[in-house]
Parts: structure tokens; C-alpha cells; sequence
């Protein structure tokens, strides 16, 4: 684009017939190649815009990368203590379980004495 443009200055510092010239060439070649349906890319403001969104968008996905590194390995570092010894756990869990039910006012069979009159 920049090329263009100084080649433009230059033909135009030459003699303005040779720059109206390349123009209406130009213009040209543009329409024939929207008529074929090929993309031209000739908007100076969105050409200095996409290496900025290139960058951005490679930046964000680092940063995705990373968050779902960091989620996936503090899972891992939650799980790993219950993988560790299920069974205690389990046994844990069962005793959590029947003190709440204690809490609440039932009275269980292992709570109640032996009586010896069965």
C-alpha cells in the first residue's frame, strides 16, 4: 500500500497525465476483480489494523491456554487426597453421615446398649 502510494507521488511529480493513468488502471483492474468475486484489500485503515488483531487474538488464546492449564491442574490437585485412600474417605463419609442424623435427634441401633434381653 505504502508503495503504491509513493509511486503514485512519484508518477504525479513526473506529469499528472501518467498518475491519472495508473489510477484509472488501477480502478479498473479493482472493479474486473470484484466482478470475479476476488476479495481486494485495499482499505489503508483495516490493512494497519489486522496485525494488531493478530496479535490480540494470539494473546487472548495464550491466556485461555493458560486459564484451562490452571483450572484442569487445581481439579487434579483436588481430587488426588480422595484418590488417595477411598476407603477411609468412604468410611469418613458414612460417620459424617450418622452424626448429623445423631444431631437431628435419631437414635440408632449401634447407639443403644446391649441389653441382653433379645
Amino acid at each position: 500500500m505504502k508503495r503504491l502510494r509513493a509511486r503514485r507521488e512519484e508518477l504525479r511529480a513526473a506529469g499528472a497525465g501518467q498518475a491519472r493513468e495508473l489510477e484509472a488502471k488501477m480502478q479498473w483492474t479493482n472493479l474486473l476483480d470484484k466482478a470475479e468475486g476476488v476479495k481486494i484489500r485495499d482499505d489503508e485503515h483495516l490493512l494497519q489494523e489486522a496485525p494488531k488483531r493478530k496479535k490480540k487474538g494470539a494473546q487472548c488464546r495464550r491466556t485461555c491456554e493458560k486459564r484451562t492449564a490452571r483450572v484442569a491442574e487445581k481439579t487434579q490437585q483436588l481430587r488426588d487426597p480422595w484418590r488417595q485412600n477411598p476407603r477411609e474417605n468412604k468410611a469418613a463419609k458414612a460417620e459424617r453421615r450418622l452424626e448429623k442424623t445423631r444431631k437431628r435427634g435419631r437414635i440408632l441401633p449401634q447407639d443403644v446398649e446391649p441389653t441382653g434381653l433379645a
